[in-house]
């Protein structure tokens, strides 16, 4: 059998924990960035309000302002978010103990043993982006696949461009789908996938999968 591996990509994480901590910006457009007073800095993140008057990620905070004058600017706080992502790891074990955090607004989850208990692999993900949406507010893509690479390859490269935010990758549908793609770079190994090579079988070789030795054992730490 194969594994069943879900990366949950929390979007805007940063402004989505700014809006949960202070509810009276939940309708107004938020930029997590440098220093307001001095218009300095870059845009760490930009809820979706925000960039429906084309706020970009990693833009200066200026130009961001330009576009978008009405904005509430937080600064951030790193600790908070690291915090947060923390107490996603904690809610996730819920659903399996083979959580692996790849970022501080990503993380891997082996859910192969799982399926009994909670259903098929979209059944689980919609629940857990709705729990999640629900307790913290903050909205999340999620990809599945056999292994770590073609998780990320359903999450980066499908679930963006899916309505309900979940796309699956299996062998089945792999070569139908691949190449949409030509390149998946992963973990900082380069590309483990081109659309020149069997995707398959190069994606599955590529990413060991989630591993006892590989996660966080405490969500805490």
């Amino acid at each position: 059998m194969d594994h069943i591996i879900f990366l949950i990509d929390m979007q805007t994480f940063y402004a989505s924990v700014e809006k949960m901590d202070f509810p009276e910006f939940r309708s107004k457009p938020l930029i997590v960035a440098g220093n307001p007073k001095q218009r300095s800095g870059i845009v760490l993140a930009a809820c979706p309000i925000a960039k429906q008057f084309g706020v970009l990620t990693a833009e200066p905070l200026g130009q961001a302002l330009n576009k978008c004058p009405q904005a509430i600017v937080r600064l951030p706080r790193m600790q908070r978010y690291i915090n947060v992502s923390a107490a996603v790891t904690r809610f996730l074990q819920h659903y399996t103990h083979l959580i692996e955090p790849y970022s501080i607004d990503e993380q891997f989850m082996d859910v192969t043993s799982s399926l009994n208990l909670f259903g098929d692999p979209l059944t689980i993900a919609q629940k857990i982006q709705r729990d999640m949406q629900q307790r913290f507010g903050i909205y999340a893509r999620i990809g599945i696949g056999p292994n770590k690479a073609l998780a990320k390859m359903a999450c980066d490269h499908f679930s963006k461009k899916n309505q309900t935010g979940i796309s699956l990758l299996t062998k089945r549908n792999m070569e139908k789908n691949y190449g949409r793609c030509r390149s998946v770079h992963f973990l900082g190994s380069g590309t483990v996938w081109n659309s020149t090579s069997s995707g398959w079988a190069f994606a599955k070789s590529a990413i060991s999968p989630v591993s006892r030795s590989n996660c966080c054992a405490n969500a805490g730490a």
